[in-house]
């Protein structure tokens, strides 16, 4: 998800209001990665896993330093052969459309949040905006973020905000701190990534959302012109931005030559340079059903196939756009980070 938000005080603490109501204004201003659970059924567990009937998610548990290096060697070994289906079972690559809410996919209005300042990559103090309810949260979700967050990603981050909201429809969002789109915040819905036990969820569906979020971070960091967004941060129309000759953002004027701008250039020529246009779902050509959503959408989701699933023929577009991550030695070298830190999850 991208979003923009209003900054008010209520009650004393720190809370967002997004603009996001009705299908007009979500067409405007982006819409949510909505987070699917995984599905309940035992085919979809590793051997070695245990199911939860009651919420439907698999897990595994140990005791020490030992017995976690050898769970996380079981993962290793398990992974390494899976098969692209079997990848996107166990990441939940959805090809099933996902309907859009009247009021869209953020957090509900009434959403506090327990809001850190990052630098180079570490989790830093607490706002003083900011309540400490969910503070024990944030030092474990952090330490998982950072197993996929590659530094062409950390150095745009410098906002964390943590909180629960089991109403709301969204497990993870980023947004842009100012104007610029330089400056990125993170934000993880607890509800979603913990489970009833209150232990982490930090595997399959939760690293595809948070890969899905970092790729907006690392495609739409400081990727536009200065000046050319179409709102600013409280929502005011920018009525002096000049005309765009690529494709024009919610956030801006994709930069001539950056990555987003060659993305849309070369798989959207219908979108006419709007970057808000949505196109109809296919396999063919989406790598899954919420890539189709928007243009911004489709580079984040296609960023996390490249990631996890196997360098593709090039058959189709959708596998085209996945190749289209390897023409970048960056993200070449962040993809092979990742994919290391992504054993060490215990």
């Amino acid at each position: 998800m991208r979003s923009s938000r209003k900054k008010i005080t209520a009650f004393g603490q720190f809370s967002r209001i997004y603009a996001v109501i009705g299908v007009l204004l979500i067409a405007v201003l982006g819409i949510a990665y909505f987070y699917q659970s995984a599905p309940p059924y035992d085919a979809s567990c590793l051997p070695f896993e245990k199911q939860d009937n009651q919420e439907g998610y698999c897990y595994a548990t140990c005791e020490d330093e030992p017995s976690c290096a050898a769970l996380d060697e079981q993962y290793k070994i398990v992974q390494d052969t899976f098969t692209n289906g079997e990848r996107i079972l166990y990441y939940n690559s959805s090809p099933i459309p996902i309907p859009v809410p009247e009021d869209g996919f953020g957090p509900s209005d009434d959403t506090i949040y327990t809001i850190h300042s990052v630098k180079n990559g570490t989790l830093g103090e607490m706002s003083e905006f900011s309540t400490q309810l969910y503070e024990e949260y944030s030092q474990p979700t952090w330490n998982l973020i950072s197993l996929v967050l590659p530094e062409i990603a950390s150095r745009y981050v410098t906002e964390f905000a943590g909180f629960f909201d089991y109403a709301g429809g969204t497990g993870a969002f980023v947004l842009p701190t100012d104007e610029t789109s330089q400056t990125w915040s993170i934000n993880i819905n607890y509800a979603y990534f913990y489970t009833w036990r209150n232990t982490l969820f930090d595997r399959g569906d939760s690293i595809h959302t948070l890969l899905h979020e970092i790729g907006h971070i690392i495609t739409l960091g400081d990727a536009f012109d200065p000046g050319t967004y179409k709102y600013d941060i409280e929502g005011n129309l920018n009525e002096n931005r000049p005309k765009c000759y690529t494709t024009q953002f919610f956030e801006g004027c994709s930069k001539v030559g950056s990555p987003l701008a060659i993305f849309a250039a070369r798989f959207w020529p219908e979108a006419k340079g709007e970057g808000d246009a949505s196109g109809p779902y296919s396999p063919e050509k989406f790598v899954s059903a919420y890539a189709a959503t928007n243009i911004a959408e489709d580079v984040a989701e296609s960023w996390a196939a490249f990631v996890l699933l196997d360098k593709p023929a090039g058959d189709t577009l959708a596998e085209r756009k996945i190749l289209f991550f390897y023409e970048f030695p960056e993200f070449v070298a962040a993809r092979a980070d990742i994919l290391k830190n992504i054993h060490r999850l215990h």
